[in-house]
């Protein structure tokens, strides 16, 4: 008897679902194939207030090819629904979407309305990931990055990939950089550049690629700059999140290319009689391997790995001076810094005079690097050998 109840119940479940409303539910999965599945989205600022959206889906699992298109519009809104009724096959489907693609222009002008879309739209996940395009907009991307098979959306997800799990650099959500916004005033965005077949930046021509160009500095949800190149390995080991890359170094020797594996850093706030907040010292561990060498017989000499050693410490002090100076320079709190130190002190934090908003333009920073470095090249260097030199100043 009891069986019989489950049963019937059941049976009525689909009659539930249209009786409340739900009949829109995609319950058969070929219903689900039907749809035009959008992983990027583009936003670049239109006219008299306007936006550019661009969409791109990525390739086509049955072999065609992947919906790129881009519409112009009073609101994201209205571009959504245009994009709907102009598309020439099966409904659009955003609940898969994976990365949102902003232009210099608009992130220059602030992306917070954008963010703000992002995270009150039921169709859209809040996980989406941010890349700004630096020096360029992103329809010439999201467009100029199709070529009948691939699109943007294959790009990125590759570079994601590249990002975080070979260079542990942080690639940040939509979610993530409203709550930095929020929180601190200030956030970080992934950059990337748009480049041609040919690797260059983008010039005018189609064939376009993303790759990385650091992170953007946002601050009240408008993008103030780029910290570019191997400088933004100093967000990541002031993170915490630096877990690798190759680095290549120049030495009396010739080229020498180390692997790093981690780093991490410490603050120590330095204050004043008055209860200021002066300083902070940082003191920073980074560990590597020596991966390559361009001339084998220097590398068995005496002294090379602390040689190896002390031009890595003072490239990655390099890393940390331009990243803590430029937060500085700028009054934008991008690293969070004043959250994570008023967690070691919060009383001594809050009783500070002067408010963080005001203290940290005026901080000094005394930085110390202290380099592991494990021989892994091809002349032999026992693996278990350990070195470490101090690349800070005093």
């Amino acid at each position: 008897m009891k069986r019989k109840r489950w049963l019937f119940l059941f049976a009525l479940l689909p009659v539930f679902a249209l009786l409340c409303g739900c009949s829109s539910l995609y319950t058969n999965y070929k219903d689900i194939e039907m749809l035009q599945v959008i992983q990027t989205l583009g936003i670049d600022r239109g006219e008299n207030g306007g936006v550019v959206l661009s969409v791109a889906s990525g390739a086509n699992v049955n072999g065609g090819e992947p919906t790129v298109m881009s519409i112009t519009a009073p609101s994201i809104e209205t571009a959504m629904e245009k994009l709907q009724e102009n598309s020439a096959r099966t409904p659009f489907f955003f609940a898969h979407t994976q990365f949102l693609v902003i232009g210099e222009d608009a992130a220059r002008s602030g992306i917070s309305a954008y963010l703000d879309y992002i995270r009150h739209m039921p169709l859209l996940r809040t996980d989406v990931r941010l890349f700004l395009v630096r020096g360029c907009d992103a329809k010439t991307l999201v467009t100029g990055a199709a070529d009948g098979k691939y699109d943007i959306s294959d790009e990125l997800s590759s570079l994601l990939l590249d990002l975080e799990h070979q260079n542990g650099m942080q690639v940040f959500s939509c979610s993530e950089v409203s709550r930095y916004l929020m929180e601190n005033g200030a956030s970080l965005a992934c950059a990337i550049d748009a480049v041609d077949t040919e690797g260059i930046v983008f010039s005018g021509s189609g064939g376009l690629s993303a790759v990385s160009a650091g992170y953007g500095v946002l601050a009240d949800g408008a993008l103030l700059g780029y910290i570019l190149g191997d400088a933004a390995r100093g967000v990541d080991l002031l993170s915490g999140s630096l877990s690798g890359g190759p680095i290549a170094l120049e030495s009396e020797s010739g080229i020498v290319t180390v692997q790093l594996h981690d780093g991490k850093t410490t603050l120590s706030p330095v204050w004043d009689a008055a209860g200021n907040m002066t300083g902070l010292r940082a003191e920073t561990t980074v560990s590597a391997e020596i991966a390559e060498v361009s001339d084998p017989e220097a590398a068995e000499q005496p002294g090379f790995t602390d040689s190896i050693a002390d031009l890595l410490a003072r490239r990655a002090e390099n890393w940390l001076r331009e990243t803590l100076d430029f937060s500085s320079t700028l009054g934008a709190d991008f690293l969070s810094l004043g959250e994570r130190l008023e967690r070691q002190n919060a009383r001594r934090f809050r009783a500070m005079p002067r408010a963080w908003s005001e203290t940290l333009p005026l901080l000094r920073y005394d930085v110390c690097v202290k380099v592991e470095i494990t021989g892994g090249h091809k002349t032999g260097t026992p693996s278990d050998m350990r070195e470490q030199r101090n690349g800070g100043t005093e």
